[in-house]
């Protein structure tokens, strides 16, 4: 079966989407657009797991949503620039 006009492609968190004939850009990158733990994973190539021992510790910044966590692209950008380390020399 192949896409009809204006059908969904599913793609991955890194790859566009056709929605409507249109590429819509990738998860994380849609403005204001909240993360789910999923997300947040697969863009930081860490298990699920890892993402919650983060939050239980408060390592990175989340938001509860109705009990259901949901990170900002901002947020987890700022917690990546705090990791950075620069090289010496």
């Amino acid at each position: 079966m192949g896409e009809s006009a204006g059908s969904w492609r599913r793609g991955s968190a890194s790859q566009p989407v056709l929605v409507d004939n249109k590429i819509a850009k990738p998860i994380g990158e849609r403005d204001g657009e909240l993360l789910t733990l999923p997300d947040v994973a697969r863009w930081l190539c860490l298990s699920r797991s890892s993402i919650y021992y983060l939050v239980e510790r408060r390592r990175i910044p989340f938001i509860r949503v109705g009990g259901v966590l949901r990170f900002t692209r901002d947020d987890i950008r700022a917690f990546l620039a705090r990791g950075r380390v620069e090289p010496i020399g």
